[in-house]
């Protein structure tokens, strides 16, 4: 896979609220998943209640819209359903 065909993932993260360990252990469980087809990640530090996941800058999942903090696996299916061919 070619750098063009990686995806740029981002996660948005509240540093006032704490979210700081869950956002790292997210970054880990999505890289050790789709670290192959990634060719960057990053860790954005946040508005208070930000806990979003963006893949190629599309919203994969938003803790302040669905007031509530993603399930890895379902972190997992939308990250894979934006992932490059």
């Amino acid at each position: 896979m070619s750098q063009e065909q990686k995806a740029r993932i981002a996660l948005r993260y509240s540093l006032s609220d704490g979210y700081l360990a869950r956002a790292v252990w997210t970054a880990q469980e999505l890289l050790q998943t789709f670290g192959e087809q990634t060719e960057a990640f990053e860790l954005v530090p946040g508005d208070p209640g930000d806990f979003e996941v963006h893949v190629d800058g599309k919203l994969v999942f938003s803790a302040k819209a669905s007031g509530r903090f993603p399930e890895i696996m379902e972190l997992w299916e939308g990250v894979m359903a934006l992932l490059p061919e």
